[in-house]
């Protein structure tokens, strides 16, 4: 953690633990997600960093949790990334004001662009605001969300923009010049780890099976 914790990504997944048996004495919830802190080393390998199953997404639940993380790995990481999740981000936020953790939430641009894409904006539209997030100067990002409102027609494409606008300073390279991004801006490298876990795991399990399994798996990436 302190030699490359800097740049933490975090990701839930519903797709590994679909019927897993609650520990007796608790209700049955109706999902449970098996969330992941992964980061990278300078030669792009996967670094686990530590994992937990979770069965509520409330703000305060997602507080506990990073709460929890952070004095487990005795340290807080300069950026954490993470998915859109109102309830992340509202976490996420609350800690910084009540400085518990002083780092910087990065917006996973995986998931940015996926979303922008269901938007049905214009080619011309997608791609400047494409390279208006991957620029390192704030003029020539700037240029490209100009250019992108120049050809903007459709109410959807204008809200789009103003959306993109609005959380730039949590997803923009030039935005966020002095954090720390590691190899990847994107939460997207869970997808290999994701499948590696489903290879081993049977979803007919005792959670505590779930955890042991995932934590194994884990330390042999």
């Amino acid at each position: 953690m302190k030699k490359f914790g800097q740049f933490v990504s975090f990701d839930i997944t519903y797709n590994l633990v679909k019927e897993a048996k609650v520990i007796e004495g608790l209700p049955r919830p109706k999902k449970w997600g098996l969330g992941l802190f992964l980061g990278k080393n300078n030669h792009n390998k996967t670094i686990p960093f530590g994992v937990c199953l979770i069965n509520s997404e409330t703000k305060e639940d997602f507080k506990r949790l990073f709460m929890n993380f952070f004095d487990i790995v005795g340290g807080e990481p300069q950026a954490i990334i993470t998915d859109q999740q109102i309830a992340i981000i509202g976490a996420l936020e609350e800690l910084k004001t009540e400085r518990v953790w002083g780092g910087s939430h990065i917006l996973d641009t995986f998931h940015i662009l996926k979303n922008l894409r269901k938007r049905n904006l214009s080619k011309h539209v997608f791609d400047y605001l494409h390279d208006a997030m991957f620029e390192k100067s704030k003029s020539s990002f700037e240029t490209h969300v100009e250019l992108a409102k120049s050809v903007a027609t459709k109410d959807s494409e204008i809200n789009a923009i103003a959306n993109f606008l609005r959380l730039s300073h949590m997803h923009c390279l030039s935005q966020t010049p002095n954090v720390f991004h590691g190899i990847s801006l994107s939460t997207s490298f869970h997808e290999k780890t994701n499948d590696l876990i489903k290879t081993y795991l049977s979803f007919e399990r005792p959670i505590v099976y779930v955890l042991q399994r995932t934590l194994k798996i884990m330390t042999e990436l």
